[in-house]
């Protein structure tokens, strides 16, 4: 009798082991099941330049209340298929080349694949003069990441408080030329840049590449560069002559005309 019992019992423990098992294996596939699902976050300096244009960066200034200068927040919209993250503190404000503004938001943001986030007051304190400069860029993390060109026109009518929308040129998907006005357009006298040919041949020797078509228009601030192949936004040059290139960064007009040159002298 005792020695059935304790068959029973032992046959009952194998039983409920195989019962765990088979639990935790069903668990553990559940688990892989749903980590497989679960879509990873990619930065955005790491994306390829094909899904970099699927981003659209939007900015708008809005007048602080307690000075004259105005807070500048963002609107990241994301066309990709994939979850895109940002270090907020690696934008940047330039105008011509030069750094004006930087991001103290420390909170990193992810936006998600066909969605779109605001970053609100990205950049605070900033001038009229300094969002009214020419050829402003807004750049991530370094100068081959140029994600917007907007022109604020700031009016400095103190009675008119209203936000002031930009227009982007950055890498969104349907990228255009940002909009224009005389008001933010260098005088033409002032211009070291004044024809498309000037800024294409600053563009290849600031580059060493004089193969291939470029395509150049202009827009505000200056000649936006690119592939007529492709397609493919490729560079800048703003009318005082600053290239600023997606593959190499940014040459100043004195750097090139003090460079050596290997295509003749710059053009005038």
């Amino acid at each position: 009798m005792k020695k059935s019992l304790v068959a029973l019992v032992s046959v009952s423990l194998l039983v409920l082991a195989g019962c765990g098992a088979n639990n935790s294996s069903s668990n553990s596939s559940s688990s892989n099941s749903q980590t497989s699902v679960k879509k990873e976050n990619t930065a955005y300096q790491k994306l390829s330049s094909s899904d970099k244009k699927k981003l659209k960066f939007d900015l708008t200034s809005t007048k602080d209340k307690d000075d004259n200068n105005y807070e500048v927040s963002m609107t990241i919209k994301n066309k990709s298929k994939k979850n895109v993250s940002f270090d907020p503190t690696q934008f940047s404000l330039l105008v011509d080349g030069v750094q004006r503004a930087t991001s103290d938001e420390d909170d990193k943001v992810t936006v998600k694949a066909g969605q779109q986030i605001t970053i609100d007051e990205l950049f605070e304190d900033v001038s009229a003069d300094v969002l009214n400069g020419e050829n402003i860029t807004v750049e991530y993390i370094n100068k081959k990441n140029i994600v917007a060109k907007p022109s604020f026109n700031i009016t400095t009518d103190s009675a008119s408080d209203e936000t002031a929308a930009t227009t982007n040129n950055g890498s969104g998907d349907d990228q255009e030329t940002a909009a224009t006005s005389s008001t933010s357009q260098a005088p033409q006298d002032n211009r070291v840049v004044k024809r498309a040919d000037q800024a294409e041949d600053l563009y290849r020797r600031a580059t060493g590449g004089w193969g291939g078509y470029l395509t150049v228009t202009e827009t505000n601030g200056g000649w936006e560069i690119t592939s007529t192949d492709t397609g493919e936004h490729v560079g800048f040059v703003s009318y005082a002559g600053d290239t600023i290139a997606d593959s190499n960064g940014t040459t100043t007009y004195d750097e090139m005309l003090h460079a050596e040159q290997n295509g003749g002298p710059v053009k005038p």
